[in-house]
Protein backbone atom coordinates (compact mmCIF):
# COMPACT_ATOMS: atom_id res chain seq x y z
CA UNK A 1 0.00 0.00 0.00
CA UNK A 2 1.30 3.34 -0.67
CA UNK A 3 -0.04 7.09 -0.47
CA UNK A 4 0.10 10.14 -2.30
CA UNK A 5 -0.90 13.75 -2.14
CA UNK A 6 -3.05 14.48 -5.43
CA UNK A 7 -2.20 18.31 -5.61
CA UNK A 8 0.79 18.92 -7.35
CA UNK A 9 1.87 22.09 -5.13
CA UNK A 10 2.38 22.49 -2.04
CA UNK A 11 3.53 19.23 -1.26
CA UNK A 12 1.16 17.26 0.93
CA UNK A 13 1.22 20.15 3.61
CA UNK A 14 -2.48 20.53 5.77
CA UNK A 15 -3.96 23.87 4.64
CA UNK A 16 -6.64 26.00 4.49
CA UNK A 17 -7.61 29.34 2.65
CA UNK A 18 -5.22 31.52 4.84
CA UNK A 19 -2.31 29.03 6.07
CA UNK A 20 -0.04 26.37 4.75
CA UNK A 21 2.04 24.81 7.41
CA UNK A 22 6.16 24.60 6.66
CA UNK A 23 6.45 21.08 6.59
CA UNK A 24 4.79 18.20 5.61
CA UNK A 25 2.29 15.79 6.44
CA UNK A 26 3.83 11.93 7.35
CA UNK A 27 1.91 8.64 6.87
CA UNK A 28 3.05 5.40 8.61
CA UNK A 29 1.95 2.06 8.76
CA UNK A 30 4.42 -0.30 9.02
CA UNK A 31 7.01 2.00 7.25
CA UNK A 32 6.65 5.88 5.99
CA UNK A 33 7.82 9.16 6.02
CA UNK A 34 6.68 12.33 4.65
CA UNK A 35 4.21 11.55 1.40
CA UNK A 36 5.38 12.02 -1.95
CA UNK A 37 3.21 13.08 -5.33
CA UNK A 38 2.26 10.33 -7.92
CA UNK A 39 5.86 10.03 -9.00
CA UNK A 40 7.53 8.96 -5.50
CA UNK A 41 4.41 7.29 -3.79
CA UNK A 42 5.20 7.15 0.25
CA UNK A 43 5.33 3.32 0.48
CA UNK A 44 3.17 2.84 4.10
CA UNK A 45 3.06 -1.28 3.94
CA UNK A 46 4.17 -4.61 2.18
CA UNK A 47 3.96 -7.77 2.40
CA UNK A 48 5.84 -10.80 1.10
CA UNK A 49 3.21 -13.18 1.22
CA UNK A 50 -1.04 -12.89 0.38
CA UNK A 51 -2.56 -11.28 3.86
CA UNK A 52 -5.81 -12.08 4.85
CA UNK A 53 -8.18 -10.49 7.30
CA UNK A 54 -4.90 -8.24 8.42
CA UNK A 55 -5.50 -5.17 10.03
CA UNK A 56 -3.27 -2.62 9.69
CA UNK A 57 -3.41 1.02 11.82
CA UNK A 58 -2.39 3.64 9.72
CA UNK A 59 -1.28 7.06 11.10
CA UNK A 60 -1.51 10.59 10.10
CA UNK A 61 0.57 13.28 11.40
CA UNK A 62 1.24 17.45 10.78
CA UNK A 63 3.82 19.27 12.45
CA UNK A 64 3.34 22.48 13.42
CA UNK A 65 6.24 24.37 14.11
CA UNK A 66 6.30 26.49 17.15
CA UNK A 67 6.46 29.87 15.38
CA UNK A 68 3.48 29.04 12.81
CA UNK A 69 -0.11 30.34 13.99
CA UNK A 70 -2.86 27.97 14.17
CA UNK A 71 -5.69 29.62 12.96
CA UNK A 72 -9.58 28.93 13.33
CA UNK A 73 -11.19 27.16 10.63
CA UNK A 74 -10.91 23.94 8.85
CA UNK A 75 -7.60 22.01 7.68
CA UNK A 76 -7.04 19.45 4.89
CA UNK A 77 -5.35 18.06 2.29
CA UNK A 78 -6.66 15.40 -0.30
CA UNK A 79 -4.51 12.04 -0.20
CA UNK A 80 -4.59 8.88 -2.44
CA UNK A 81 -4.00 5.70 -1.59
CA UNK A 82 -2.67 3.03 -3.67
CA UNK A 83 -3.46 -1.22 -3.17
CA UNK A 84 -0.88 -2.79 -5.90
CA UNK A 85 -0.14 -6.71 -6.36
CA UNK A 86 2.99 -5.31 -7.28
CA UNK A 87 5.02 -2.08 -6.02
CA UNK A 88 3.24 1.19 -7.24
Amino acid sequence: MAVTRSAAKRTARDTNPLQVFGSGTQATALAGGNIGGAAAPTPIASYAAPQLNRALTLTLRQNINANEALRAGNYGKALTFVMSTTAP
